[in-house]
């Protein structure tokens, strides 16, 4: 097939992703500033990334309206005088976005020292519109009711306001946000022969946002480093007989490069992760989620160590009035304050990680765009931002046999699109990405609900994320053709995927000269 030949057969499909693409990022952007911009609380921890872009405070240009949880607040600005308490920075590579809208912002206005949110609320839609678009391009195998149905979910998914809202505010769950769902898409490329660089790219930047979002986020190393060893990076090139000998060792080297990179940035978030959180965090999870549904709190303490009388506290986070933290016990007793004695204790009383699990499975399903605050500037009654299919679905469907249920579905349906497709094929990439999307899920679940037990819903946002991501590119991988694409990107002859990379690798040495 000739040149000319490829260019107009693969000219229509090129134009179908970039529209789709184009018209993801107007109705993302429509969705999120139609009739008003649609933006989010102030969450205290905001403050934490907020206090690192300099030594003066950062307050809201809206200085009458409430600082916290009722209003969004989308313009910021360096005051020139000393913050009121001492920045307890959290490290996250969403510094390096505020510093970048910082910039941008003082430019724009003119006025130096200025964050208007407006603009990364803008900026998100657009990145909507680019992940929606390589989406589309992925599924370029399939036909075009299911290409723009999937697209469809994906903009529907992206720019929910649960999701989308993150962008009018500080707080690191914005890039981890961004970064799942370019992992998700990039895991598509990774796994489809010809297009795998593309995924090391998007992987590579997605899978960097994830892990130096949040310090919770660390533990999606695991199912990634997983996926990025498991599949090889394929090549046609060299004889059969020294591909069969140092394939399985060449074609992972570019996934574990990006597993050490993770790593190593995994570590720096640990390394930087503030003292007083390392033990404000498992003293919640003991405080909260196993004291405050216990009927025998003093006992319990006394078995992991503390006093009874610190049965007061039940049921306290560490910010509440008259928590712990500012008492004597908190400086005795710190060093009892770790996942250790929870875990000596959870081992000792399985009973007891029941409650933990149901409440978790509870939190998952109640995500709604007002959960801190989702209201436009100013005073007046609040009101609820456009319609959120997450905290619909979330209102029908409630309790752990439900994400149970869910999961397992999810990992079925994965593992059938993944055996039904040819290795390397199109198909047999979105199988890979549900099945990681599923992972995702069921490990930031058990961070949170094991890692905190407080603000569950805010911190499970990236499950929640992942498990919606599933139906999208299980649906398009069942709904098309399950076979590769040859060098000039045509159909190839369709096969289970047992045995497919061999024989693959066998066909291609055998033309070689």
């Amino acid at each position: 097939m000739d040149a000319s030949s490829r260019f107009s057969r693969g000219l229509p499909s090129a134009l179908i992703s970039v529209a789709t693409g184009l018209i993801a990022a107007v109705v993302a952007l429509l969705r999120a500033t139609v009739p008003t911009f649609a933006g989010q609380g102030p969450h205290p921890d905001g403050d934490r990334y907020l206090c690192q872009l300099g030594t003066d405070a950062v307050e809201p240009v809206l200085k009458d309206a409430p600082r916290y949880w009722d209003f969004a607040l989308f313009e910021w600005q360096h005051t020139g005088s000393p913050p009121a308490s001492p920045c307890i920075p959290y490290p996250s590579s969403q510094i390096w976005v505020l510093r970048a809208l910082e910039w941008f912002s003082s430019a724009i206005s003119g006025r130096p020292g200025t964050l208007d949110f407006h603009w990364l609320v803008i900026a998100n839609a657009l990145l909507i519109g680019l992940i929606v678009g390589l989406f589309a391009s992925a599924a370029n195998r399939a036909s075009l009711a299911v290409r723009l149905l999937g697209s469809a979910l994906m903009l529907l998914i992206l720019s929910d306001p649960v999701f989308a809202s993150y962008a009018a505010g500080p707080m690191g769950e914005y890039v981890g946000l961004v970064g799942v769902a370019l992992v998700g898409v990039g895991t598509v490329y990774y796994s489809t022969f010809g297009r795998q660089w593309w995924g090391v790219l998007l992987v590579g930047a997605g899978g960097w946002l994830v892990v130096t979002s949040k310090v919770q986020m660390i533990t999606l190393l695991v199912p990634l480093a997983a996926m990025l060893l498991w599949i090889p990076i394929s090549s046609r090139r060299g004889r059969r007989r020294r591909r069969s000998v140092t394939g399985a060792f060449t074609g992972r080297i570019i996934g574990a490069a990006l597993v050490v990179v993770f790593v190593a940035s995994a570590g720096w978030m640990l390394s930087n992760n503030p003292k007083e959180f390392q033990q404000i965090n498992p003293w919640e999870l003991i405080s909260v989620g196993i004291l405050g549904p216990s009927h025998t709190p003093a006992q319990d303490l006394e078995e992991m160590g503390f006093p009874a009388e610190m049965a007061k506290y039940a049921g306290k986070t560490a910010g509440d009035e008259g928590s712990v933290m500012h008492t004597p016990e908190w400086r005795e007793y710190g060093d009892r304050m770790n996942y250790g004695t929870v875990a000596r204790f959870l081992l000792a009383h399985p009973d007891r990680v029941w409650p933990l699990l149901n409440t978790g499975a509870y939190d998952f399903f109640v995500a709604q765009p007002t959960y801190m605050g989702a209201n436009e500037p100013g005073h007046g009654p609040k009101k609820q931002p456009a319609f959120s299919l997450i905290a619909a679905v979330g209102k029908a469907i409630n309790g752990l046999h439900f994400f149970v249920v869910g999961g397992a579905l999810a990992f079925t349906l994965g593992a059938l699109a993944r055996r039904r497709s040819q290795r390397g094929s199109p198909a047999w990439g979105f199988a890979n990405a549900a099945v990681l999307m599923a992972a995702f899920t069921v490990v930031q679940f058990i961070t949170a609900v094991f890692g905190e037990a407080i603000e569950n819903t805010k911190h499970l946002v990236f499950a929640i994320l992942s498990s919606t991501l599933v139906v999208p590119f299980i649906a398009v991988s069942l709904l098309q053709p399950t076979g590769k694409l040859d060098g000039d990107g045509a159909s190839g002859e369709d096969a289970p995927a047992d045995g497919a990379v061999a024989s693959e690798e066998g066909r291609a040495a055998d033309t070689e000269p």
